[in-house]
């Protein structure tokens, strides 16, 4: 499946109901809180929605290229990353935190 395009993500994220607001103010049913539960790992204390993440990804880059995130906490930015086709690159040093990623 092909990703979704830069003009896609950022209609999806800022076009949906009340904005970026609404999707800063994420439910219990993000990707990351939701993979954290399936494997029994307490989240990131102050982890991030990936629509959030997925936004600022299409907005500053294109498909292949590499995203950095050298404080990757839950790696919600990597996670966005894979899922819109950029490659990536995640540093943490603890290792409890970027386990409950979605793309780990």
């Amino acid at each position: 499946m092909d990703a979704p395009s830069r003009a896609a993500v950022i209609a999806d994220v800022v076009g949906a109901g009340g904005g970026v607001r609404d999707v800063v103010c994420a439910t219990a049913n993000d990707a990351y809180l939701t993979s954290c539960r399936a494997r029994s790992i307490a989240p990131h204390p102050t982890w991030m929605p990936v629509k959030l993440a997925e936004f600022f990804v299409a907005f500053s880059t294109v498909q292949g290229n590499l995203v950095l995130d050298p404080f990757a906490r839950s790696n919600t930015t990597g996670t966005a990353a894979e899922w819109l086709g950029r490659r990536w690159l995640a540093i943490e040093q603890r290792a409890e935190y970027i386990c409950g990623s979605p793309a780990a």
